[in-house]
């Protein structure tokens, strides 16, 4: 047993040191780094692992429910073949990824297993778990600039925008980068403009619903987003540089983006490209002006203080930033006093669904779009990337929107 350091622990590296144990070998990494030891202990010749009976009633920093490890990470299924994908982030324990994921590859019948991964530093992490095993990571905050630089190769769309939320090992062992973000994104958005449009939480199920389609969607054939339109998206990305959309309801609209991190990027771009004017407002003016330099057609910087203050107006605001995400739910990126001028307000946050900046724009009279809208069509996205097969989307927005009520 040890404690997991700086970045992950190699499982890998650990299961030899028991191989030369007589008997039975049980080895694990302690603390929420130390996790993916414990859910991946039967592919690699673990004798047991250790789960709690319940939330709360772990006897050990990093233990996972024994609900979770037979049913989210399903345990008892995993081979030595499995392949592993996962999410990485720090922080990382609010992602519903793993759960989205698991059920996906459970309904498709592959043999996978998708961890949620805590790590530091990106580079070192990926040259210690470098192995054909691991087929592919989703990348969150802070490491989407990061995965950029990693990636041995990326692709055209994510490199113009200069952020990768999507690493997919190849057949010859190096890592591919994609960006999945800004068409989920832009499509949350333009769907919550048309007119007849509900917000996230006016079209959520009731739990019966979504008890009774999960388990429907257990038992069913895999539908949904097909090959060609999961990658269609970044073809009309790359195909249409310097072009805008004419047919989209963002063109000529102004498109206030909230963040110049990697999300913040993704929607930018994507936004100037469907024919918005773009306004980028940061916490640190040198880098919206950084990133308003990018743009092609230009993009306004400007302080998160001159957005509170009113001074900058447009019709949707578009939060990409962690603020008001778990556990500051109380925080909000914007004063209320602001948000009257825009017509829509979307924030990429989804734990809560419901955050602080949507409730106050609502107040407001702003139709509103939560980030579950992004996180689905992104992981949709990423699922065809990694396993080459149809995302069950009806399933997949299901589980999260279960989740969260949990």
């Amino acid at each position: 047993m040890c404690k997991a350091h700086a970045h992950l622990c190699s499982i890998q590296l650990l299961y030899p040191i028991g191989s030369d144990v007589a008997g039975p070998c049980i080895a694990l990494c302690m603390g929420e780094r130390g996790q993916p030891t414990r859910m991946l202990a039967a592919k690699y010749g673990g004798y047991l692992t250790f789960g709690a009976l319940g939330g709360g009633k772990e006897s050990a920093p990093g233990q996972p429910t024994l609900h979770q490890l037979k049913h989210m990470y399903r345990l008892p299924d995993l081979t030595p073949n499995c392949q592993i994908f996962g999410v990485i982030g720090n922080p990382v324990s609010h992602s519903r990824s793993p759960q989205l994921h698991n059920a996906a590859m459970a309904a498709a019948g592959i043999d996978a297993v998708y961890l949620p991964l805590l790590v530091d530093n990106l580079k070192k992490f990926l040259k210690t778990y470098s192995s054909a095993d691991y087929g592919g990571f989703s990348v969150t905050i802070p490491h989407k600039l990061a995965a950029l630089e990693c990636a041995d190769e990326v692709d055209t769309v994510a490199q113009q925008i200069g952020a990768v939320n999507t690493l997919v090992r190849q057949s010859d062992g190096s890592l591919k980068g994609y960006n999945t973000d800004w068409s989920a994104a832009i499509t949350a958005i333009e769907n919550g403009l048309q007119p007849d449009s509900q917000t996230t939480a006016e079209s959520i199920p009731s739990q019966q619903q979504d008890e009774s389609a999960c388990s429907q969607h257990s038992s069913d054939s895999v539908s949904g987003l097909g090959a060609e339109e999961a990658t269609t998206s970044g073809r009309v990305f790359n195909e249409g540089q310097g072009e805008r959309q004419s047919g989209s309801v963002l063109k000529g609209r102004t498109v206030v983006v909230i963040g110049a991190g990697g999300a913040g990027k993704a929607l930018a771009f994507g936004a100037a490209h469907k024919g918005a004017k773009v306004i980028i407002a940061n916490r640190t003016v040198g880098k919206a002006e950084a990133l308003a330099a990018q743009m092609q057609g230009g993009a306004q910087a400007i302080s998160l203080d001159q957005l509170s203050s009113g001074e900058s107006k447009g019709d949707v605001l578009a939060n990409t930033t962690s603020i008001g995400m778990h556990p500051q739910e109380a925080a909000s990126p914007v004063s209320s006093s602001a948000l009257g001028s825009f017509d829509l307000v979307f924030d990429a946050v989804y734990t809560p669904m419901d955050t602080r900046l949507l409730q106050d724009a609502r107040a407001a009279g702003c139709k509103t779009v939560s980030g579950v809208e992004m996180f689905i069509g992104q992981a949709a996205e990423q699922f065809e990337l990694f396993t080459g097969q149809e995302a069950p989307n009806d399933l997949m927005r299901q589980v999260v929107l279960t989740s969260l009520r949990q």
